[in-house]
């Protein structure tokens, strides 16, 4: 019992990934948590690899290796299926913001025929400059998404990056 505590072998991680997804789409799981989550898991990993593989309790060698094998692929699963979530939920932030941001340059640059066309402009025009805070929130929250990946070791696609970047480039 003790022996093994000063390990930290208590409450080794499991989840359901689709709920964590779920979550987090429906935003009742930021990405506090996934960074929380992710800093448990590798700590998790860590405390299984400084596990010595036997100690000796009293007179009796014992050998840790059978545990270590059944219980240090539990964080180890975890972590992996959070690195592959992160990606396809940034991706998913920047479609969004993506789709929002050529309506509004759509709607911006379109040709105005008659009055009604320019009232209508000038309508979304007052409209979009009091969404402006929250389009910001929207752009942060992805730019901290890539940010949060980036200092976990996510590995990411050359290609969700660049849509990234386009995106920050046609939005800002």
């Amino acid at each position: 019992g003790k022996k093994w505590a000063r390990y930290g072998l208590k409450g080794v991680a499991t989840q359901d990934i689709d709920a964590v997804a779920q979550l987090a789409r429906n935003g009742e799981k930021d990405l506090k948590a996934f960074k929380e989550d992710m800093d448990k898991y590798n700590a998790q990993k860590g405390q299984f690899e400084k596990l010595p593989k036997s100690t000796m309790l009293g007179l009796i060698k014992l050998n840790s290796e059978q545990m270590r094998s059944a219980l240090m692929p539990a964080p180890t699963r975890c972590l992996n299926e959070l690195e592959r979530l992160l990606p396809v939920l940034g991706a998913e932030k920047v479609r969004k913001l993506t789709i929002e941001t050529n309506d509004i340059n759509s709607r911006l640059t379109k040709q105005m025929a008659t009055v009604e066309d320019f009232c209508e402009y000038l309508e979304f025009l007052e409209a979009l400059q009091k969404r402006q805070e929250e389009l910001q929130e929207q752009y942060s929250g992805v730019e901290e998404h890539y940010d949060l990946m980036q200092e976990q070791g996510v590995r990411n696609s050359g290609r969700k990056l660049a849509i990234f970047w386009a995106c920050f480039r046609i939005f800002w």
